[in-house]
């Protein structure tokens, strides 16, 4: 699982929670939530973490290594009980150190923070409205 989407109508219900405990079970996982300004704009994004020591990580890599590509778990390893690695795939990598770049340039935090705010106050538009025009941020291929 690497999210769960639930209808408005079914919030509250407890439909939600249902879904997570059918899927993760007793398995651990990290929820990280963004709360904006309108409900409209919270979300949150549950993500499913193992544990393993090291012998256990070198002794299972090509089961951690496929879970990580297939589910995008991400898999902590241990050394004398301290957490000393993390795994995960690709993907996930490569969205992390474009997460850094965006994070790192302030004319990226500014248009973010146009967009949210544009988002806020309903002052948004459809693709369809825009032409299906999609803009290209320098330097991206």
């Amino acid at each position: 699982m690497f999210s769960i989407y639930l209808v408005a109508a079914a919030h509250g219900s407890g439909l939600g929670q249902s879904m997570i405990d059918a899927v993760l079970g007793d398995d651990p996982a990290q929820l990280w939530a963004l709360r904006g300004k309108k409900p409209a704009s919270n979300c949150a994004c549950i993500v499913r973490m193992t544990t393993v020591s090291f012998a256990d990580a070198c002794a299972n890599l090509s089961r951690i290594i496929e879970s990580a590509v297939t589910t995008h778990e991400r898999c902590e390893v241990t050394w004398n009980d301290e957490r000393v690695d993390v795994l995960l795939n690709a993907d996930g990598f490569d969205s992390l150190i474009e997460t850094v770049d965006v994070l790192c340039r302030d004319s990226e935090i500014a248009a973010i923070r146009r967009g949210i705010t544009e988002f806020e106050s309903d002052d948004v538009s459809t693709a369809d409205e825009q032409g299906n025009t999609r803009p290209v941020r320098a330097g991206a291929s």
